[in-house]
């Protein structure tokens, strides 16, 4: 990124145990961001599956189960890791 984007990265602790890594990046437009989300979304690793997605997002489950999303709001894109698996998703 040229040294000219940069992100925030943190680890959340809820009260109920659940954690999860959060990284917000501030793109210099709207396009940019849209760009890099639907970069992200036709390139995603082979581990990561798709299970949403939205104009403007999209979720993922790990090799591990865990959850993710990847949203633009804007010019900025928030990606959330390592979110607890959803028991929703393992129902017939």
């Amino acid at each position: 990124m040229k040294g000219k984007i940069f992100g925030a990265l943190a680890d959340y602790k809820g009260d109920d145990g659940s954690a999860f890594t959060r990284l917000i990046v501030v793109y210099p437009s709207s396009s940019a961001a849209k760009e890099v989300l639907e970069s992200l979304r036709a390139n995603l690793d082979p581990f990561l599956k798709i299970t949403a997605t939205r104009p403007d997002r999209f979720d993922f489950v790990d090799f591990p189960s865990k959850r993710g999303v990847v949203e633009r709001r804007s010019d900025i894109l928030d990606i959330q890791l390592k979110m607890k698996a959803d028991p929703r998703l393992d129902q017939p």
